[in-house]
C-alpha cells in the first residue's frame, strides 16, 4: 500500500483522469490519512514502517531493535471496530 492511489482512486476532471496525490489539498490531507490507511494495513504495515511508529530507542543496538519491532505485535481492532461500526446501521430492518 505505497502508492496511495491504489487505496484512494482516481477521480475525473474535465473528461482526463488525474492522480489525486499531486493535489495540494490531498497532500494536506495526507498527514491525517496516514496514520488510518496504515492502520487498515494490519501488523505487517505497522513492522514495516518500523522507526515511524515503532522507534529505535536511545542506545538500543540495532539486533535488539530488529528483535523487538519482529516481536511487537497489534491485535486487529481496528479493523473490527470500522466494520462493526459500519455495518450496525443496517441490523434492523427499517
Amino acid at each position: 500500500m505505497n502508492n496511495l492511489q491504489e487505496t484512494v482512486g482516481r477521480y475525473s476532471a474535465s473528461g482526463r483522469s488525474q492522480s489525486l496525490d499531486g493535489h495540494p489539498l490531498f497532500q494536506q490531507a495526507l498527514r491525517h490519512w496516514r496514520p488510518v490507511l496504515d492502520m487498515l494495513g494490519g501488523q505487517p504495515r505497522l513492522q514495516d514502517m518500523g522507526d515511524r511508529y515503532l522507534p529505535q530507542q536511545v542506545g538500543e543496538k540495532n539486533h535488539d531493535y530488529l528483535l523487538r519491532k519482529e516481536r511487537s505485535v497489534l491485535e486487529d481492532y481496528f479493523n473490527h471496530g470500522i466494520h462493526t461500526l459500519s455495518t450496525s446501521p443496517f441490523s434492523n430492518p427499517v
